[in-house]
């Protein structure tokens, strides 16, 4: 008896060679089934080569010649409607235009930041010399009450020393005074 595994391989080799019954097979096709053909990936490889330069080309002629086509699955090169030198003038015009407005209102945008910016400058030069001017006025409070310090300061060691000199003077009477009684 067969076994199990051994039928299910005899009915898939037939059944093999049932669908491929009508065209020719050989040993070789056979040990290649269920393998990826290499000679067809070179093809599709080449096929997708050619295809992309025939695109590329295309490209070109219609940049040239100011026409467009596309390629359509399956429906080979179809060409659009010829746009005329006027229809590309007026569209570049447009878009010049816009551009154009574009840059405008930048512009207006930049003046007037430019204008606030400038008004700010003013605003905050004031406050700078502002504060200079609180600045030298404290400046010259902070001398005036420095020299004022140092003279009561110096006023007031020369009479602290006018007063220690005065009781050295009247502990030197007293002492005299003393001896001499």
């Amino acid at each position: 008896m067969m076994q199990p595994r051994r039928i299910s391989r005899t009915i898939l080799l037939v059944t093999i060679l049932a669908i491929y019954g009508s065209r020719p097979l050989s040993a070789i096709d056979l040990g290649r089934f269920g393998t990826k053909n290499a000679d067809n990936n070179k093809n599709a490889d080449k096929e997708d080569a050619i295809e992309d330069a025939r695109r590329l080309l295309n490209s070109m002629n219609d940049a040239a010649t100011g026409t467009v086509t596309s390629y359509q699955p399956g429906g080979g090169p179809k060409k659009a409607e010829v746009v005329t030198c006027d229809e590309i003038m007026a569209k570049s015009l447009v878009v010049a235009n816009e551009e154009k407005a574009a840059v405008i209102a930048e512009k207006t945008a930049v003046v007037k930041a430019a204008s606030l910016l400038s008004d700010r400058i003013d605003e905050l030069s004031e406050k700078l010399k502002e504060a200079d001017d609180r600045i030298a006025a404290a400046e010259v409070a902070f001398s005036d009450l420095e020299q004022t310090t140092q003279s009561k300061l110096d006023a007031a060691a020369k009479e602290a020393d006018e007063r220690i000199k005065e009781a050295n003077d009247a502990a030197a009477e007293e002492i005299e005074r003393m001896k001499l009684t």
